[in-house]
């Protein structure tokens, strides 16, 4: 290494200087025209650093520690004391990163020309190989039938001699066959220096026994260079080094040696070490893969282009001209006579020009689109109207979409032989069907900027932005495997829903047991909602202390790509919502309330995208950040759960299915456990089952909900998704849930209104049977339902809506009394009234019930237990007189 050209090097630096220093000073930052860290070894910097290095101007590359009497000194320098090295191993880690592994000056003028040492270790020739060379050239030169084969190419004799192209002498090979008179080359350095290794081309006809019918090389794969690297800011491509040396004649006869590099895999399909290196690349401009016009050519190119991170340009020789070709009979050459390489190109009269052209208007390289997979017809010309998707969580043509960042980790060896790692990000959408799909941008005309490049899935399908990674994705990538290779174990939709109704019921209390059923069937429509029109809001409401925060917890557990967010601001909420692409948990947000207070205003804007979210078609919308004024294009759409005491707003609740909560009476309290680190375990293992379980199950989920009757009215539209998964659980399940949803209708105006609670009180008692009833249960239903000091001037005064004069004028005001006279009866040592509901108030809740109150109760049936009572946390007045009655009936019968 004694013999590379320092200057070059700290040359190479400089003009990669931006990429240099944010490897050398990862702790720096970028400060106008400079990159500055807090010194020369990089110390972070409380504030400003001392440490600049120039990024452009007369000065690029130039650093210098201002706190310091040094003097400037270019990356090279900086190279070795950054990392405390000698000033050559510095010289050789920087080739290193450049991808310009050994550099030595060829001539005396001060055009330094660079060598890349390749991971075969190739000596270039000595003398004697240079006399045996010369022996194989002088045996081509004097075959006649060789010569023509190569003439039959357009090939010179000028390039013949450039490359040193020979015939080889005989030889026996292992099977005792003898080879000879095959096409030999001495493999070409970046350089421009020939190597002692040599490749070999079958001549028909000419060559004896060859190795291979086209060609054949022995070692790792190459890269073969036409000419040395000169600072060229192209390069080209070929598929075959024949192709790259009638490329090189011609570009050779124009003069352009100096702006184009060309170059070739010495193994056909297979790409050498060096070109998987971003540094082989990023000194040019200009990339352009001219592989063969056909499906293995471009395959190819597009392995290649995963390797080089700019655009590349994809050159394609043309399958047909603009004139007529013909025969020397005058009959016109079929299209397929034209051949698919560069060599058929020229050789069939392809002009230079042509050649330019075709460089010029060559379209970005990129990622083949599967047009057997896309519904678009991709292969028709005109203009069509743009209706792209947002592809994260999407159900698409029977297919649901999900979008992972993984991490890419692949075995690598330098230049040196020292095998080492590399790693990277890379999003990935897997579909249902198991397959994994990648961003694509369409071939566009050159200069066509970024933001009007069109993007699709390697399967076709426009899609509005590249995949980003769902930093609230909950599926992992070893689960995803098992279920791409057919390996993930998914067990019935019975027996999953058991597990999530058996975990909800053993974590959560929750008074009306059907509750579990609509909390278990949303956790499974959270994994396939995108199949839906429409989907649920859960409103859970109750007061504080009742269990909300925990089964919001739980829930977002279970959940696709759940996740919790407390009191933030409505910018927040509504970016969470669109990212999360989830389950998404509003833990006591206050501010949907139709009086909310003080906050109202801030969240009014959320409440409007709340509105609207439950249904796919509208759940789009442009939100304006009040802060920044910055526009987005948000989607709201998607099932959440919203907690709170105050109650929803009249419209908004129309989208809602409320779960109640209240006190847990205490018989319940030994029966609710606090899960531990195992039952988080076991919660994540039904998630991950539950990912597949969604994209194994999505097509017949909307097979069967395309079965179900017509149902009018959004109550209907929101509780499709539950009605499917319940008949898929079973008819029991679907039994039950109907049970809960007819519950559902009875729910009025959340509101702290007094007299609309009231309504609601009435109502539930109604629907659970009491339509003879005494004015101190509806106190104790109104009291679950408003917080009991609600009203009070002051904590310890009775609020006028508990006290009995007010409840009996209010029912008596609304018109929901019937007039019969029933007495009072004493019920633990209290004389109470018994009141009987009218016809009125009794039709009106079968009207929204959709049928009748079949089982009538007794007025005193609400009180059956302290232990099971839901209205033992409410202040009830019988508590203390039924606790000591049951006493004295214990101390009686023992």
């Amino acid at each position: 290494m004694n013999n590379i050209d320092m200057k070059f090097i700290a040359s190479q630096l400089k003009d990669n200087v931006e990429r240099v220093v944010q490897y050398l000073y990862p702790n720096g930052k970028k400060v106008g025209t400079h990159w500055v860290s807090g010194d020369v070894y990089d110390t972070p910097a409380s504030g400003n650093g001392s440490f600049k290095i120039a990024l452009s101007g007369k000065y690029r590359g130039v650093c210098k520690d201002f706190n310091s009497d040094d003097t400037g000194f270019d990356l090279l320098d900086a190279w070795h004391k950054r990392f405390n090295i000698d000033k050559k191993t510095a010289a050789q880690q920087a080739a290193q990163f450049l991808g310009t592994v050994v550099i030595q000056p060829i001539t005396k003028s001060k055009l330094v020309e660079t060598q890349r040492k390749d991971d075969s270790k190739t000596k270039k020739a000595k003398p004697n190989q240079q006399n045996w060379t010369q022996k194989l050239v002088s045996r081509l030169k004097v075959n006649t039938h060789a010569m023509h084969y190569l003439a039959s190419r357009s090939l010179k004799w000028e390039t013949i001699e450039e490359f040193k192209l020979g015939l080889s002498t005989p030889y026996k090979k292992q099977d005792g066959t003898v080879s000879s008179d095959a096409l030999t080359f001495p493999i070409r350095s970046e350089d421009g220096s020939f190597s002692s290794v040599n490749g070999y081309y079958c001549i028909p006809n000419v060559t004896l026994n060859p190795t291979d019918k086209n060609g054949w090389m022995k070692g790792k794969p190459q890269v073969y260079f036409t000419h040395a690297y000169r600072k060229q800011t192209k390069i080209f491509v070929c598929e075959g080094i024949k192709d790259a040396w009638i490329v090189y004649q011609y570009l050779k006869e124009n003069d352009l040696l100096n702006d184009i590099l060309v170059c070739s895999s010495t193994h056909g399909s297979a790409i050498p070490d060096a070109m998987t290196k971003e540094g082989f690349w990023a000194r040019f401009d200009k990339i352009y893969l001219g592989h063969d016009h056909d499906s293995a050519g471009d395959r190819m190119a597009e392995k290649l282009s995963e390797f080089i991170l700019k655009d590349c340009y994809r050159v394609k020789c043309p399958s047909t001209y603009a004139s007529a070709k013909y025969h020397a009979d005058g009959t016109i050459k079929h299209e397929s006579e034209w051949g698919a390489d560069w060599t058929d190109f020229f050789k069939s009269d392809g002009c230079f020009e042509e050649f330019l052209s075709l460089m010029d208007e060559a379209p970005i390289c990129s990622t083949k689109i599967d047009l057997a997979e896309t519904s678009d017809n991709l292969v028709t010309e005109g203009r069509f109207n743009v209706a792209p998707v947002e592809i994260n969580g999407a159900y698409i043509n029977c297919r649901m979409y999900y979008p992972v960042q993984t991490l890419v980790r692949k075995k690598e060896v330098d230049e040196y032989g020292i095998e080492y790692f590399s790693e990277r990000y890379e999003t990935v959408v897997v579909r249902s069907d198991g397959t994994v799909h990648k961003a694509v941008k369409s071939p566009a005309p050159r200069g066509t900027p970024d933001s009007e490049r069109v993007i699709r899935l390697s399967d076709g399908t426009l899609i509005r932005s590249e995949p980003r990674p769902n930093d609230f994705g909950t599926w992992k990538w070893n689960n995803i495997e098992a279920y791409i290779n057919g390996k993930a174990k998914i067990r019935t939709t019975s027996e999953i829903f058991d597990d999530v109704y058996n975990t909800l019921k053993k974590s959560v209390w929750l008074p009306v047991k059907e509750d579990y059923v609509i909390l278990s069937l949303t956790v499974l429509a959270t994994y396939v909602q995108n199949v839906f029109e429409s989907v649920p809001i859960i409103f859970l409401n109750g007061m504080a202390g009742t269990g909300k925060s925990q089964t919001g917890i739980i829930m977002s557990k279970l959940s696709c790509n759940g996740s919790v967010i407390g009191q933030v601001s409505a910018a927040t909420a509504a970016r969470h919502i669109d990212a999360a692409r989830g389950f998404v948990v509003f833990d006591d947000l206050e501010g949907i309330a139709s009086k909310g207070g003080k906050d109202s205003g801030q969240f009014s804007e959320l409440v409007q995208a709340l509105k609207v979210s439950y249904n796919k078609s509208t759940a789009e919308k442009l939100w304006t950040d009040v802060k920044t004024m910055k526009t987005e294009r948000l989607n709201f759409f998607g099932i959440k759960l919203i907690s709170n005491t105050s109650g929803a707003d009249d419209i908004l609740s129309t989208r809602m299915l409320r779960v109640q909560t209240r006190h847990m009476p205490d018989s319940e309290k030994g029966k609710i456990k606090k899960l531990t680190a195992s039952d988080f375990n076991k919660i994540e293992a039904i998630r991950q089952e539950l990912h597949s379980w969604g994209f194994m199950k999505c097509t017949e989920i909307e097979e069967r909900s395309s079965l179900f009757s017509d149902k009018s009215g959004r109550f209907d539209e929101i509780a499709l998704p539950l009605r499917v998964i319940a008949q898929m659980v079973g008819n029991e399940c679907s039994q039950e849930l109907e049970v809960a949803l007819s519950k559902q209708r009875t729910v009025v105006i959340e509101t702290n209104d007094p007299i609309e609670t009231l309504k609601e009180a009435v109502k539930n008692l109604i629907k659970e049977g009491f339509i003879r009833f005494t004015v101190t249960q509806v106190i104790l239903e109104l009291r679950t339902l408003l917080d009991e000091n609600f009203g009070s001037d002051m904590t310890n005064s009775i609020p006028e809506w508990q006290r009995p004069e007010w409840v009996g004028r209010q029912l008596r005001t609304l018109g929901l009394l019937d007039n019969i006279d029933l007495g009072r009866t004493t019920f633990y040592g209290k004389r109470l009234k018994v009141m009987q509901f009218n016809d009125h108030a009794i039709n009106e809740v079968i009207e929204e019930l959709g049928a009748t109150i079949e089982l009538q109760k007794d007025p005193f049936d609400f009180c059956k237990g302290c232990s099971s009572c839901p209205y033992s946390n409410s202040h009830c007045e019988f508590k203390s007189y039924r606790l000591q009655q049951e006493q004295r009936d214990k101390i009686r019968y023992n």
